[in-house]
């Protein structure tokens, strides 16, 4: 009898041990979890309502590895992510409404203290996907608009031709 004693005693030990071991492992995660959030940092850089949902744009910080993500987001859902190491900076230049495709967002971008920002379009129709256009321009465009058609200008000095864009019914176009 005195075996089975032992053996009891020593089991109902490993069980109590086991328990604590546990519950202190799951402190630490916490700890690290928390640490870790420290180390990590997301910011909503913009956000505003749409006829289609709401549009935000979210930074994501990564300091263990230097990174940073960049996220627009559409109805909640992600509709475009840029990663740069260390200079980056994406913000919304301009909201453009009253167009019969639906919203436009210019979206600037500038990822060198040395160059101008370059620009994409996002439409966010009222039925369908939103969709972000390819990088375009650089510098500070004039820009225009009109029912059917926005036209962003670059370059626009004295004696020299500017670069220009259009935008309309979902499409950009150099002209």
């Amino acid at each position: 009898m005195a075996p089975r004693s032992l053996l009891s005693r020593t089991l109902v030990l490993l069980a109590l041990l086991t328990v604590f071991h546990q519950a202190l492992f799951a402190q630490f995660v916490s700890h690290h979890d928390a640490a870790q959030r420290v180390r990590n940092r997301s910011e909503v850089l913009g956000s505003f309502s749409t006829e289609a949902g709401i549009l935000k744009l979210i930074r994501l910080d990564d300091y263990d590895i230097g990174e940073t993500n960049w996220l627009v987001l559409a109805r909640g859902k992600r509709l475009y992510r840029m990663q740069d190491d260390v200079f980056g900076s994406v913000s919304f230049h301009t909201v453009f409404k009253g167009l019969a495709s639906g919203e436009v967002v210019l979206m600037q971008e500038t990822f060198s203290p040395t160059t101008c920002a370059e620009f994409r379009v996002i439409n966010i129709p009222t039925k369908g996907k939103p969709n972000v256009t390819n990088r375009f321009g650089s510098c500070e465009p004039l820009i225009t608009q009109d029912e059917k058609r926005i036209t962003f200008s670059f370059g626009n000095k004295a004696g020299v031709k500017p670069d220009q864009w259009t935008y309309e019914n979902g499409n950009l176009t150099k002209q």
